[in-house]
Parts: structure tokens; C-alpha cells; sequence
């Protein structure tokens, strides 16, 4: 919390709790309970609605307020309510099956706006048609986008590697990082590509493992990515801010920056929005020779194995 607030990215506390079968998400603007620290305060907020431990089970601890009386707690201490994963198993749109959904409404329309979280422009689609079916749901509402975090320790393999990119090398950041990451039993690596000076960037990267790492064996791997740039290349000269190879298109692209990390991704979309981002834009396309809309089309061949249809950037 102390970092962040030096930081351009900010983080906001918070805890996920188990209310009559449905997850709530709850996020603190400020300390609860005019607590020294958040934690504190967070551990008053659990005690407040009867969850004394984190699992009962290997799941959630379901609190035994009703959810009126946990929302009314949240709105005390000025916190946010979000709907997590809401149309999951344990979401509040959730098929009855594990726990009762005959209170539905009740609870969606509590609130007069309500926050709901969806993982996909899929799942806020076929939510939001459930929605406009339901008559009795009355509430306002507005999606949010995400999905519950994973601990590293669980997602990657025993013989994985992760690649954490930080603005500068060696920044406060980056040290936060590598002391986390250290502290939690990863084997932990700063490295900084020699000769990187894309755009005047000091980017540092930290590599972590559950085994101990060496640099030279890992920057030798190739690293499989789904587009046909990046297919071939190690992690090495990845990290590389040396130019790839001219595209084989029409016209030759003649850029060289080249914000190579975002390819970990893996989704040339994404990949194109900051490649876009490392010059300005029109610097860029008058290299080309070509128009706005011809280079977007150009670009998406080069990218993806066959043409997307994904929505173009403004």
C-alpha cells in the first residue's frame, strides 16, 4: 500500500466474502474502523459478520448474517460491494444447485446500483440478457471485467519460469518485487538486456522459478507464442530491444521500436495496441507509406496465423 501511492499504479484493499452462498468482493477507500492499518481493520470487518477463518472446508467461510445486514455493515464503513464472478457457481446469478436463489431479487435490488463482475464481453452479454428477462430485477447495474487472481505458486509449473516487468531497472518497484517474490520462496533473478535503450526505457525484468535459476539457460529457451513474429525467438531476444527481422508484407515495415514484453500475452491484438504506443502513431504509419486502414489490415496479416476479427483501436 505504501509503494502504490508513489506509484502510477495504485492498489485497493480488500477482502472476498462468502454471504449466503454468494462471493462479495469488498474494497476499502479508507482504514475500517479508524484502524491503524488496513489489515486490522479488514480482520475487525470479518469479525463484524461472524467470519472468524479465512476456509471451512477447503471453501469460503460462509457468513451467518443475512446479506442485509452484511451490505448495511459495508455501507457503514464507506466500502464497495462487487459481485464477483457473477454468473459462477458461487456468482449471485448463479443456478440453484449449492445454495438457494429463491432471494434473487431481494438481494439484487438492495442496493439501487449494483457493481457486477463477468470475466468476458461473453458472460456480460448473456448476463445482461438474463437481466432484461427478469422484470423483478430492478436495480441499476454496470459490469466490470476480471477474474480472481492466482497465486503463482499454484499456476506455474515446477520447472516455469515468470517474467515480471517493471518500469526501470532496479526501481522501488521492481525491488518490491524481488523481495515478495524471495520472501515467498521463489529462487529470483533481476536481469537487465544489455544495450536496452528502446525510447530512452530502462526497463528491468524479474525472473522468478521454483527452481534455481540460471540466466543463460533461460534466455537460450524458446519461448511458444501464438503469432507467427514471435514463434521462433528465445526469451533472450525477446527481452532484446534489438529490431526483428523486416515483416515479409507488401510493404516492408521499417519501425523498430518495438514493445516486445506485451507478446507474453499472447494475443496479437494486444500486441498491436503497444506497438502502436512505442512511437507515436503517425510516425509509425507514415513509415509505411501506407494508409491508416490499409497498415491496421497489413498489420493484422502479419500478426495473427489467419485474419482476426477483433476490434480495431482508435
Amino acid at each position: 500500500m505504501n509503494e502504490s501511492v508513489k506509484a502510477s499504479v495504485k492498489i485497493i484493499p480488500g477482502v472476498e466474502i462468502n454471504v449466503q452462498g454468494v462471493h462479495v468482493l469488498v474494497l476499502f477507500s479508507e482504514k475500517p474502523y479508524e484502524k491503524i492499518t488496513y489489515s486490522e481493520g479488514i480482520k475487525n470487518f470479518l469479525g463484524k459478520i461472524n467470519i472468524n477463518n479465512k476456509k471451512t472446508d477447503g471453501i469460503l467461510t460462509i457468513s451467518n448474517k443475512s446479506y442485509t445486514e452484511v451490505i448495511d455493515e459495508i455501507k457503514t464503513i464507506k466500502a464497495i460491494t462487487i459481485y464477483s464472478h457473477c454468473n459462477s457457481s458461487n456468482g449471485l446469478f448463479q443456478e440453484r444447485g449449492r445454495t438457494d436463489r429463491t432471494h434473487l431479487a431481494n438481494q439484487f435490488n438492495y442496493q439501487d446500483f449494483n457493481i457486477l463482475q463477468a470475466k468476458n464481453k461473453s458472460s456480460v452479454e448473456t448476463t445482461s440478457k438474463y437481466i432484461s428477462k427478469k422484470t423483478k430485477l430492478k436495480s441499476e447495474y454496470v459490469f466490470i471485467l476480471g477474474s480472481d487472481s492466482r497465486c503463482l505458486k499454484n499456476i506455474l509449473k515446477p520447472d516455469g519460469l515468470a517474467v515480471v516487468q517493471s518500469s526501470s531497472y532496479m526501481d522501488s518497484v521492481q525491488q518490491v518485487i524481488l523481495r515478495t517474490m524471495n520472501s515467498a520462496g521463489f529462487e529470483v533473478l533481476a536481469y537487465h538486456p544489455p544495450y536496452f535503450d528502446l525510447l530512452d526505457q530502462n526497463f528491468g525484468f524479474t525472473l522468478a522459478s521454483k527452481k534455481k535459476l540460471n540466466k543463460d539457460e533461460w534466455l537460450n529457451k524458446p519461448v511458444p507464442v501464438q503469432n507467427v513474429i514471435f514463434n521462433e525467438l528465445t526469451l533472450g531476444s525477446i527481452l532484446e530491444s534489438k529490431p526483428i527481422p523486416r515483416a515479409r508484407i507488401s510493404r516492408s515495415l521499417e519501425v523498430n521500436s518495438l514493445f516486445r514484453p506485451t507478446i507474453f500475452k499472447a494475443y496479437g491484438d494486444v500486441f498491436i495496441e503497444h506497438y502502436l504506443e512505442s512511437r507515436p502513431k503517425k510516425s509509425i504509419i507514415a513509415q509505411t507509406g501506407l494508409s491508416e486502414e490499409e497498415f491496421y489490415k497489413e498489420f493484422e496479416k502479419l500478426i495473427y496465423k489467419s485474419p482476426s476479427s477483433a476490434t480495431k483501436m482508435p
